[in-house]
């Protein structure tokens, strides 16, 4: 691999992809990092995809670095002045290393609750039960085991909607 630099590319409005795919097309070294989101639809567990930080990626410069103003998909660059700004390649090194399968993965925010603690639903269809803690989904919400005929039934709910007790 020959020597460059790292540029942060600014792409259009949902159009990182198209980005991407036209930088690597014009030959043009390019790190696209992404992370995959654990989310619940319809009581089902789902992935998604989604840039780590939406409309940014890096693309590698060798000598020139103004055709990526014309490629489709690109808004711009971020610059220092009339030239790209330069992303150190450690960066780019220290994001590649949190990588698995092609994903960067993020630590864990620490559990603001502890399990089995009593919390309080203040807001929403539920507001007014209270249950046991249970865990956190993906969207800072909260999973909750309330007593319901006799039976411990989880309840997801937003983490705003909730109180310790």
């Amino acid at each position: 691999m020959q020597a460059g630099n790292w540029v942060a590319l600014i792409a259009q409005v949902n159009s990182e992809r198209k980005a991407y795919i036209n930088a690597l097309n014009q030959g043009f070294e390019a790190y696209w990092p992404r992370i995959r989101e654990q989310t619940i639809v319809a009581g089902r567990i789902t992935y998604r995809e989604r840039a780590l930080f939406p409309r940014y990626e890096f693309v590698k410069v060798f000598t020139t670095w103004r055709p990526l103003l014309s490629t489709v998909g690109v808004f711009g660059l971020v610059m220092n002045g009339e030239k790209p700004a330069y992303v150190p390649e450690r960066e780019i090194e220290l994001l590649r290393s949190r990588q698995i399968d092609g994903f960067i993965v993020l630590p864990k925010p620490a559990p603001k609750y502890a399990l089995g603690q009593t919390l309080q639903i203040n807001a929403g269809p539920m507001a007014g039960f209270a249950g046991l803690f249970d865990g956190m989904t993906s969207n800072d919400r909260v999973r909750i085991l309330l007593d319901m005929l006799g039976a411990k039934t989880p309840v997801v709910v937003a983490e705003r909607a909730v109180t310790a007790q």
